[in-house]
């Protein structure tokens, strides 16, 4: 309903096939932020929108592929949806874009530039950038973006149960692939746990939970290295058993956004949601701006903090949350 109140027209899925009567578009689109030369048809282009190219191929690079598809009984295309929703969704036609760059720009230039469509699905829209966080919140969706009542009761539990419902802080400590691509500001467990215990010390919390993607052997690294309860989101701890990885991430999310302070790890899209969250849950921004530094020098007077505008303030839907 919050995502309802927003400045932009939005329906879920399952009332838009109800409105056209099956899971349809008038055209799929996928495309390509390389320019291409090669049988462009530059003749609808606008803007940052180049125009179409007829062999959809041309839209498959050296980091995405050209979304699966294949002809239905009715001789429409059939595309996967969502996660393979069962049955996709089928389309009257197929075509690539060629976009300059992975601006939102070209996408508004592109839907702009059609004529007689009246549905479009732009596949794999996730790999393009978002609008700049201004112009999101103007039109309230970031905001509007709230966790579902299955995600927060499930990690309420938690917070209730394995952390007693007493002031926790809580941290994101990114691993596996960070330790590689992001090795130059990526601590090691050394270094975790030892601002970890600084943080406890000064805001005189006894426990902490961490939400990671780490293997087991770091786990056990922490517990033995911090000075309190180290809690993960595990069964052993009382943690609910999603049907989706995404889901508990989700939960995770949640419990560090409760938490009474929050460290999180640069670059990670994960911390960036935590911070974001505890901004609009009102939390003070001294509360969560800070991230694991590379190397921890104890009494130093520069942490190593996230950017302001990762910190907004109190969002206008959250109250709903504990209604």
């Amino acid at each position: 309903e919050a995502l309802r109140g927003s400045k932009v027209p939005v329906i879920e899925f399952d009332e838009y096939k109800k409105a056209v009567g099956d899971a349809k578009v008038d055209l799929a689109i996928t495309y390509a932020t390389d320019p291409l030369k090669n049988g462009l048809l530059s003749k609808d282009a606008s803007g940052k929108f180049l125009g179409w190219v007829e062999d959809l191929e041309q839209c498959a690079s050296k980091y995405r592929k050209v979304p699966e598809h294949s002809k239905s009984s009715s001789g429409d295309l059939q595309l996967a949806y969502s996660g393979d929703c069962e049955g996709g969704i089928l389309a009257k036609r197929y075509r690539c874009a060629s976009l300059d760059g992975p601006w939102p720009e070209g996408v508004v230039d592109l839907i702009a530039s059609l004529r007689s469509e009246q549905s479009v699905l732009v596949k794999g829209y996730d790999y393009l950038l978002a609008p700049d966080n201004d112009a999101l919140d103007i039109l309230g969706l970031r905001d509007s973006m709230l966790f579902s009542q299955e995600i927060r009761s499930s990690a309420d539990s938690f917070i209730t149960g394995a952390l007693g419902s007493q002031p926790y802080l809580a941290a994101h400590c990114r691993r596996t692939d960070f330790l590689r691509v992001r090795e130059k500001t990526t601590p090691s467990a050394e270094v975790v746990a030892q601002k970890l215990n600084a943080l406890l010390e000064k805001h005189k919390l006894t426990q902490v939970f961490v939400a990671t993607d780490a293997p087991q052997d770091l786990q056990d690294d922490l517990r033995r290295r911090v000075n309190g309860a180290v809690f993960f989101f595990e069964e052993a701890n009382g943690a609910a058993s999603f049907d989706h990885p995404g889901k508990q991430v989700a939960a995770e999310i949640w419990i560090a956004s409760r938490a009474d302070f929050f460290i999180g790890t640069i670059e990670s899209r994960v911390t960036m949601a935590i911070q974001l969250e505890r901004g609009f849950l009102g939390k003070k921004k001294k509360t969560s701006e800070q991230e694991f530094c590379k190397e921890f020098e104890e009494g130093r007077t520069k942490d190593c903090l996230a950017p302001k505008y990762r910190h907004p303030g109190l969002g206008a839907h959250r109250a709903a949350y504990f209604a």
